[in-house]
């Protein structure tokens, strides 16, 4: 049985109204382990270095708001980061709001200009994430996964994936370096021993 791994994360604009960045996005990542990604994760780490952004996971927010390394990024560029999947859902969303806000007349209140809203415009509640959330999970047949679990998944799929423990130390946002060994020290364990078994069966092929 193929193990699935599940990734969520959120980003978007936390303070005052910026009309630079009035998005929000949560970003939901289904994994199956059985299906190798290190190629597109390479290929993606390439196109950033390529255009001269760090090597490491994309965070949204920074990308949305404009900040540190993308503060003088133009809005075309910004979207060419963000891959056309993301866009796709992004674009149907606003065709749904769209469609809300001429329904809900005037009782439409989207004041910060959310992507992610109610029929009403208001900002999801937590309960309504958390319900949907618990609604995908026991379709997989996961009923009992966290949204804290889902750090995990991305953590170990990151790790198989061939990503050094500095770039997940920064990624999950962990203080250091030795913490996320500490946490996550099996997984580097297992792909020792896989490397092993790999060179192992090369001095054998070429013996």
């Amino acid at each position: 049985m193929s193990e699935l791994s599940i990734f969520i994360d959120e980003s978007g604009d936390f303070g005052p109204y910026d009309y630079r960045s009035p998005y929000y996005i949560i970003t939901m990542v289904f994994h199956d382990q059985a299906i190798d990604i290190s190629a597109p994760i390479a290929k993606l780490n390439t196109d950033l270095a390529n255009r001269g952004f760090p090597n490491h996971c994309v965070h949204t927010g920074p990308i949305i708001r404009r900040e540190n390394e993308y503060e003088f990024e133009s809005i075309e560029t910004r979207r060419r980061i963000l891959n056309s999947s993301v866009m796709t859902v992004l674009k149907k969303q606003s065709v749904l709001q769209k469609e809300w806000s001429e329904e809900a007349s005037g009782a439409w209140d989207n004041a910060w200009n959310l992507v992610f809203t109610n029929e009403l415009g208001e900002h999801l509640k937590q309960n309504a994430i958390y319900k949907a959330f618990k609604k995908v999970a026991a379709s997989i047949g996961l009923p009992s996964t966290r949204y804290h679990d889902l750090r995990h998944s991305y953590a170990v799929a990151s790790i198989e994936s061939g990503d050094d423990i500095k770039t997940v130390q920064s990624n999950l946002g962990h203080a250091t370096a030795s913490f996320t060994l500490d946490v996550y020290g099996h997984v580097s364990r297992k792909m020792q021993m896989k490397s092993a078994e790999n060179m192992e069966k090369y001095i054998q092929e070429v013996s």
